[in-house]
């Protein structure tokens, strides 16, 4: 949660404070968190989410409940989407804050799944106060952070990289000349068919494997 969610959110969009406050945590390993989206009414519609953060001088007020936290239990922080303002557009008025599991006001209720494991928790926040200094970028801008912060997870889970290496490592053998001169497997077209990808509009083939 830390590495690969919010990490970069920070580094991308927080300030210099920030950056030296948590970022070090997150790197060596030893501050843990949590990732506080989903809400009783706000799971798979994210952007109805209703948990409040109403502001109030140098601080703001949370109110709410994120359910299916994982890991709440061990972390240190938790990083939320929050309603700063009621807009037309639900997308809008969402605000990037950050919060200490251990505030007066937050519980962390476990959710026993069926395998009798204790991996997920409700967290509630009654009346919990934060500082301004613990929002991440604008007020009203959490969507967007949010939308940056689930591009790093998606591509980070589907091993871009590993990928591209295993791609060009088959590339490689296939290209070799076999002993005894046979047919290098790179101009089969069984082969070339199994590993290509159709360009957008066109009813070519192209192996990816040679921008590998």
């Amino acid at each position: 949660m830390g590495v690969v969610y919010v990490g970069p959110v920070i580094y991308t969009f927080g300030s210099d404070e920030q950056k030296a406050r948590w970022l070090g945590g997150i790197g060596d390993g030893s501050v843990g968190w949590a990732q506080g989206y989903s809400e009783p009414e706000a799971g798979s519609d994210l952007a109805s989410l209703q948990f409040s953060a109403v502001r109030d001088g140098d601080e703001y007020i949370l109110n709410g409940t994120k359910i299916w936290t994982s890991a709440a239990q061990h972390a240190d922080w938790i990083f939320l989407l929050t309603r700063t303002a009621r807009e037309a557009k639900k997308q809008m008025g969402i605000t990037f804050i950050c919060c200490k599991l251990d505030q007066p006001g937050v519980t962390v209720k476990p959710i026993i799944t069926i395998d009798g494991k204790y991996y997920l928790s409700q967290c509630d926040f009654v009346d919990v106060r934060v500082p301004v200094g613990n929002r991440i970028g604008e007020e009203g801008k959490g969507w967007s952070y949010s939308q940056y912060l689930l591009g790093n997870e998606r591509t980070s889970y589907a091993r871009i990289g590993g990928k591209r290496k295993q791609l060009a490592d088959v590339r490689a053998i296939a290209s070799q000349i076999p002993t005894g001169g046979n047919q290098r497997l790179i101009d089969d077209g069984f082969l070339r068919a199994a590993c290509a990808k159709r360009k957008r509009g066109s009813t070519r083939w192209k192996s990816p494997c040679s921008g590998c």
